[in-house]
């Protein structure tokens, strides 16, 4: 049919008024995209630099760590090798201390020690020491080519003691050879894995303020177009890290809204085909609403629009189970959201493959899931729902096993509840009841659970463990004595900044929390007082004490006399694991003068 004149007319403003529309949106959409993708370009260029900054600041650390050592012993480093394996890292190959350019002590882990020890007889590294003694200040030098070795950054820290007089002296040079690229290989790559383009440019000396191309990462480029850029001072040098992302800087989104606008504006039957694909997309995304993002299975609102088609106007029986994570939030604050993620997708599997056919399964809180079973025999699904709480499950995340358990609770509908509300709340209680008997239990509602109190205490693990007047530790037994736990006393305990830094410093393992001298005694006492309450008849199985003094070393070298008090327990998934309080003695001393400055301590009994 044709259109007459004023449909024409309507036809072309219509086509004109979508034209212009269909640029200014194409063109909004195309800065907006760009200004998107160059913030974010921006922020992922500052945070790799500052990776970067801080794998390259691990040899910095290191000349520091020598430094303190030898001024505190006074121009002597005892014990030189013993405190360099302690701080050596994967990327740091050599640690020396040089006087007058000769080699006073050095440490590697590699077999080019004596090449290493050559260093200083490498004209541009004692000039960039010759420039750190005249500045003052600690100078990286590199990357360049060590002879016969390969590509090494070298950091050089002048060492100034004072003489008899007051008077400062350079003593020589606390030096860290790191290997290049492997000191910043994982931050590189892991900027790779983002889809970004990079280049790492630096002035290889201080007394040069011109960038050099050291590390690249592109495809089909030789250089970047319009990187974004970041730079970072470390060692008197001038480190530059540019990225761009690989896609280029343009929108493809804005391209297909002005090409799909032409097409609409020429095919005006396309707007009713797209008319329909929206609509169809609509129902998609109506059906992608009730589904749990992170484990597949319906989500709240899902389950409760099936759980109201189930019983609607019907008489069908039906059961509502609900189901509850124990101590979950324990496993988030121990082990990580990301473990407590990968828990919450293994029951919601493990639940599809319990409960098949006819059941409706879904997540209606953080670790709360409920199942709606229809048409089973109440004994088979009762043996179901217990078999299925007594199971011990687990997953493996960062190299951990991740023990968890749950607790359920269920009721019938119509046998017991008369609507959804009523359902839910008499499941709901049923499964309070379970955990309040003990958890890792399920149970059948009855009358009797409404008079349950809830009440309940809302400590984490982490609040429980900040909070305790004390440096708490846990420890398995036996083996290499491996440490799980660790509170922040006991971390600031060693100086050390963190749980990392600690685990590091300790390897893991409370035979280094003990001072050397004293382990074997230690030890002996602890199997001593323990063997004893093992042979008392009248002595509580369930656990045994210990009460050991010893002394530890701290990061920075201090040597402190600690009390111990621990207890030996067995865990079903760890065995024998001691769980330990350590103070420091002086101020168990000082604490108890402080309250009792009248009484006078004898011996240690009246001190404890």
């Amino acid at each position: 049919m044709r259109v007459n004149h004023k449909q024409k007319i309507i036809l072309i403003l219509v086509s004109v008024f979508m034209l212009l529309l269909n640029i200014m949106t194409s063109a909004s959409v195309y800065y907006r995209e760009k200004n998107l993708k160059a913030e974010r370009a921006a922020n992922v260029t500052r945070a790799y630099a500052m990776e970067v900054k801080r794998d390259l600041s691990c040899g910095t650390d290191c000349t520091e760590y020598m430094k303190k050592l030898l001024k505190s012993g006074g121009g002597s480093a005892e014990s030189f090798d013993y405190n360099a394996d302690l701080i050596i890292k994967n990327s740091v190959e050599y640690m020396a201390l040089f006087q007058n350019s000769t080699v006073y002590n050095s440490y590697t882990d590699s077999g080019n020690q004596k090449k290493l020890d050559g260093l200083m007889k490498i004209s541009q590294v004692s000039s960039a020491a010759e420039y750190a003694a005249e500045t003052r200040k600690l100078v990286l030098y590199g990357p360049f080519d060590f002879p016969e070795i390969g590509r090494r950054v070298a950091v050089i820290d002048p060492v100034f003691l004072k003489n008899s007089a007051g008077e400062d002296f350079l003593w020589g040079y606390a030096v860290v050879v790191m290997r290049v690229p492997d000191v910043y290989k994982q931050s590189l790559k892991e900027l790779r894995s983002l889809r970004y383009d990079y280049c790492l440019d630096a002035s290889i000396s201080p007394y040069s303020s011109k960038q050099i191309k050291i590390e690249a990462g592109m495809e089909n480029k030789t250089i970047l177009d319009e990187p974004a850029g970041y730079s970072f001072n470390i060692g008197q040098c001038r480190w530059t890290l540019n990225v761009e992302p690989r896609e280029g800087w343009g929108s493809v989104q804005a391209l297909e809204i002005f090409l799909g606008g032409i097409l609409l504006n020429i095919v005006f039957v396309i707007m009713v085909y797209s008319l329909f694909r929206l609509r169809s997309q609509e129902r998609n995304m109506r059906k992608m609403a009730y589904v749990d993002a992170l484990t597949g299975i319906l989500n709240r609102g899902g389950f409760m629009d099936r759980l109201d088609q189930c019983i609607d106007g019907s008489d069908i029986a039906v059961t509502a189970v609900f189901i509850d994570i124990n101590d979950f939030k324990i496993i988030n604050d121990v082990y990580g959201h990301m473990a407590g993620d990968q828990v919450l997708i293994n029951l919601a599997n493990h639940l599809k493959e319990v409960f098949t056919e006819g059941s409706v399964i879904g997540r209606t809180g953080g670790d709360e899931f409920c199942v709606l079973v229809q048409g089973m025999e109440k004994e088979t699904l009762r043996n179901k729902i217990n078999k299925l709480v007594k199971e011990h499950r687990y997953i493996s995340a960062d190299n951990q096993t991740v023990y968890y358990s749950i607790s359920a609770g269920y009721a019938d509908y119509p046998a017991q509840a008369h609507d959804r509300k009523q359902l839910l709340i008499m499941a709901d209680e049923a499964l309070y009841a379970a955990k309040t008997e003990g958890k890792n239990e399920a149970r059948y509602f009855e009358d009797s659970m409404r008079a349950i109190k809830r009440e309940h205490m809302g400590f984490s693990a982490k609040t429980i463990a900040s909070r305790i007047p004390g440096a708490v530790l846990i420890y398995q037994a036996g083996g290499n004595e491996q440490i799980f736990f660790a509170n922040y006393d006991l971390v600031h305990l060693f100086g050390c900044k963190d749980m990392d830094d600690f685990l590091q410093y300790t390897r893991s393992s409370f035979r280094n929390i003990v001072h050397p001298d004293d382990l074997e005694r230690v030890e002996k006492e602890i199997q001593q007082q323990i063997s004893i309450q093992i042979n008392d008849p009248e002595y509580s199985k369930d656990f045994f004490d210990d009460y050991v003094e010893y002394r530890i070393i701290t990061k920075d070298g201090k040597t402190v006399p600690v009390i111990d008090l621990g207890r030996l327990v067995h865990d079903d998934h760890y065995g024998e694991v001691f769980f330990v309080f350590i103070f420091p003695e002086e101020r168990i001393r000082k604490k108890s003068c402080d309250i009792t400055p009248d009484v006078k301590i004898s011996n240690e009994d009246d001190l404890l």
